[in-house]
């Protein structure tokens, strides 16, 4: 807890807006007091946070096909509790399992944090560093109780949109895929397989160019 909720003036400060009313205070005391109360509260409140770092769009979805996030640059809220602001989606008090979907807008990598707050315990997912190309979709499934065990994430990737699962990974609480598209040109084959047993056992070159 906060060493100015302990503190006399904390103690002084409730006393006094409780018999007196909000401008018996001082507006700084009345800010911290205000501050204090939010974390706080959102320590305690049980939510879903899922947090994008990408060029793409950030969507949750629950089992009736609810949606909230951006589709196609457009914010849904249509979750119960939830709401979407600067690639931020917060969930309070979930009831069932999200899948958590990322659409890439354009080439790159990405990274998303899903946290789960429950009876003020938290427990987190982290994806680092993961391609992304134009028109792709991951979707995120996570079994919250399993994470702890270093497993419980099942990623399916939908690698050119066209609906059907290219690829499932498993994961636990952090997950980074390996770039093999060594010379970016948006595919992985046997050109870049050249370049990897061109280089293979060497150091890189400070001036070394792949493209």
């Amino acid at each position: 807890m906060s060493k100015f909720i302990k503190s006399e003036e904390w103690q002084w400060a409730l006393s006094s807006v409780i018999k007196e009313g909000v401008s018996s205070i001082s507006e700084d005391t009345l800010t911290e007091m205000i501050k204090f109360t939010v974390n706080e509260t959102d320590k305690m409140m049980n939510s879903v946070v899922a947090k994008l770092k990408s060029p793409a769009e950030l969507r949750i979805l629950d089992s009736q096909g609810g949606i909230t996030g951006l589709v196609n640059g457009k914010v849904k809220n249509e979750i119960p509790g939830s709401m979407y602001d600067n690639e931020t989606i917060t969930v309070f008090f979930p009831t069932e399992v999200y899948h958590y979907e990322v659409t890439g807008k354009d080439k790159g990598t990405y990274g998303l944090e899903v946290t789960l707050t429950k009876d003020a315990n938290t427990t987190v997912f982290n994806a680092t560093n993961v391609p992304m190309s134009a028109n792709a979709v991951h979707e995120y499934s996570v079994d919250w109780d399993a994470l702890s065990n270093n497993k419980g994430v099942t990623i399916n990737i939908d690698s050119n949109g066209d609906g059907k699962i290219d690829e499932t990974i498993n994961s636990g609480a952090s997950f980074t895929e390996y770039n093999c598209d060594v010379n970016s040109d948006g595919a992985v084959n046997i050109l870049d397989l050249v370049i990897v047993s061109k280089y293979f056992g060497k150091s890189k070159p400070d001036n070394l160019k792949l493209m």
